[in-house]
This record gives structure tokens, sequence and C-alpha cells, in this order.
């Protein structure tokens, strides 16, 4: 049996994939994986500005495969390039509450967001979900030096500050670099000398620290 895939309506018999088409497919391709990406990649390169068929295909593969955060981020390229910001997001969204746990799709969509929205309240927002939820991730730090990148650029130093402190509660593979730049980012920054005494005062930060 061929992937679920849903029929368009024939609204212009001159179009280019239409209901019989699709059918054909479906009958020419199975359930596996391969035969999922190869149809992808059909529709890829015959209808790429056809945002319709671009979806119908990839609503189809991902209601089989959601763990397939790959496909997540491809479709989201391809709305990016032929949508509204809403959509986008609409996308992300499903993506994320598909594979919650890919580090990567967070990354692409926190990126989305710094480009798409122009209030950091909304940028950090998404943020603050991601490292909530990947946060603690051995590989996060993909995800947290886009959040201190954010946030530099944003000079509004509290908000840093909270990142650096956030970055250093959990055994990340960059945990000694974003102590060594939290601890430079507080002494050059003489108002923030109190956050300087919470965020070194702990037993675990302490040993960071030692040789």
């Amino acid at each position: 049996m061929g992937p679920a895939i849903q029929s368009l309506p024939n609204e212009n018999p001159n179009s280019g994939v239409d209901e019989h088409k699709l059918n054909d497919l479906n009958l020419k391709s199975s359930l596996d994986f391969d035969s999922w990406t190869s149809l992808i990649s059909e529709f890829e390169q015959k209808y790429s500005d056809d945002i319709e068929k671009i979806c119908l295909v990839y609503d189809s593969f991902l209601a089989e495969f959601p763990l397939c955060y790959g496909y997540w981020r491809r479709y989201a390229g391809h709305k990016m390039r032929l949508c509204t910001v809403d959509k986008v997001i609409e996308v992300f969204e499903r993506a994320v509450e598909s594979a919650t746990y890919s580090v990567h799709l967070w990354v692409d969509y926190c990126t989305f967001c710094v480009s798409a929205f122009e209030d950091p309240s909304d940028v950090r927002r998404v943020f603050k979900r991601g490292t909530s939820i990947v946060g603690k991730d051995f590989l996060c730090h993909l995800l947290w030096d886009k959040y201190i990148e954010y946030e530099f650029y944003q000079q509004h130093w509290p908000f840093l500050a909270h990142v650096y402190i956030q970055s250093l509660k959990f055994p990340t593979k960059r945990l000694h670099y974003y102590y060594d730049r939290c601890k430079d980012f507080v002494e050059i920054m003489p108002s923030l000398v109190a956050i300087n005494a919470i965020i070194f005062s702990g037993r675990a930060i302490t040993r960071l620290s030692s040789p």
C-alpha cells in the first residue's frame, strides 16, 4: 500500500499535478522511508514554487514520520520562501510539538524569530521555551550560543547576564566556556557586582574555576 497522500482538488485541468497524477504516484510508492523521500524530491524539483503541492507531500510524509526533524526544517524553509511569517510559525510550532527535543529545530525556530520579530520580548519568549526544553542537552550549546549572541547585540545587559546564569546550570559541552565568558562579562560590568556574587558563590561553580 502506498503513502497516504491527500488529493488536491483539480481546479485547473492544465495544472502540473492533478488528482490522477497523485493517485498514480501513490500506487507506485510504498510505505518505506526511501520511497517517501524520493517522492518529496520529485515534488521539490518539479513544483518548487507551488506551496500547495509542497504542503501536500510534506504534510503526508510528516504524518507518517513526525520525528524526522530534518524534513521539518526543509518544510519550514519552503514556507520561508513562499509564505508569510504566520505560516512559517505554524510549521515550526507543529515541528517542535512533534520533534520536541531536537536542538537543531529549536535553533532554526529561534533564528527565524530573530529575523522576523521586531519586539525582543517575542524573540525571548521562543528562546526561553527552547532552552527550558533542550537546555540540559549536552550538545545544546548551539542554542545557548544563539541566545547569548542575540542578547549581546541587543545590549540589554541584565538579560545577557540572566542567559549566562541559566547556561551555567547544566553540564553541557561548553560549560567551561560559558563560565569564562560570564566571568569576563561580570568583571567589566560594575553594575552587575551583585550578580557576580550570585554566580560564583555556589560550590559547583567554584569547582569549575579550580585547576
